[in-house]
């Protein structure tokens, strides 16, 4: 479901103060919509940073396009999409999925008696008894334009190494451009045996972050590297990833998919290992 006018708390719920810690419902999962033609690029740079068959493509907002979605929160911990209110927009993540016939499952704890959003008094009841307004098992979605960067490398790796390398990338962009490395994101799919790599900004219509990293070249992809190896106690005692490295809010997400180990691998490989790229870094 893509809703026409985005989404909105509820009147009857009050902001929550600074500290307290956030009710989390389903995951958002990031998707990219494009086909990453070669002539749909804004700007293109093969052999990018100097290394024989990376192949770096740029995409302007409005040629670079991302899917958010939310299946919610189920019993255990799969996303049966969310019960929607079809009077005043109320959701809640639905408890199991429909039947092989099709046949939808008791409607969520509490749904029927919910509050309109609409309302500021939480006692005020959206639906009479007999009534039911409700869509089930619904998937909320949205949609955005951003700039993204696509790159393909000349070596294949699995999940942990892409998933890794890509975090270096965000992080080691966000340092050289003096960014929140929030500003910065990646496709985070699950790709085990692939040689892509996206980045896009995470502003809605785009920074131009991924352009200015374009331009950055071998000094982005030295950062990376030596946010991956970091120092001689670092990387000795480092196995997957942690504070100094790959560990930071967004990545903690994703923890069980971190491999520094084998991303500075991959990249090593892409670099060509030489002594001006293989140095430990301070």
């Amino acid at each position: 479901m893509f809703p026409r006018f985005g989404y909105s708390t509820a009147a009857w719920e009050p902001p929550k103060p600074p500290g307290r810690k956030l009710d989390r419902i389903g995951k958002v999962e990031t998707f990219a919509l494009n086909a990453f033609t070669v002539g749909d690029a804004t700007e293109q740079c093969p052999d990018f940073a100097g290394i024989l068959g990376l192949t770096a493509l740029y995409y302007e907002a409005g040629k670079g396009e991302l899917l958010y979605r939310n299946a919610g929160s189920g019993k255990g911990g799969k996303g049966f999409g969310f019960a929607v209110c079809t009077r005043c927009g109320y959701a809640d993540s639905e408890r199991l999925p429909a039947d092989r016939k099709g046949n939808p499952p008791p409607l969520p704890p509490n749904f029927r008696e919910h509050p309109s959003i609409y309302s500021s008094n939480p006692n005020l009841r959206c639906w009479l008894k007999d009534q039911e307004f409700v869509l089930r098992n619904k998937v909320l979605a949205a949609k955005e334009t951003t700039d993204m960067l696509f790159l393909e490398w000349p070596l294949v790796g699995d999940d942990a190494t892409m998933y890794s390398l890509g975090r270096a990338l965000v992080l080691a962009g966000a340092t050289l451009l003096d960014l929140d490395s929030r500003e910065l994101d990646i496709d985070g799919r699950h790709s085990d045996n692939t040689n892509r790599i996206l980045l896009y900004d995470s502003t809605p219509g785009g920074s131009g972050h991924c352009l200015e990293l374009m331009t950055k070249g071998i000094e982005w992809l030295l950062k990376a590297q030596c946010i991956l190896r970091g120092t001689e106690s670092h990387s000795s005692n480092c196995r997957k990833a942690c504070l100094e490295c790959l560990l930071d809010f967004s990545g903690q997400f994703n923890a069980h998919r971190l491999d520094r180990k084998k991303a500075l691998a991959f990249l090593d490989e892409a670099l060509g290992g030489s002594s001006a790229t293989s140095s430990v870094c301070v």
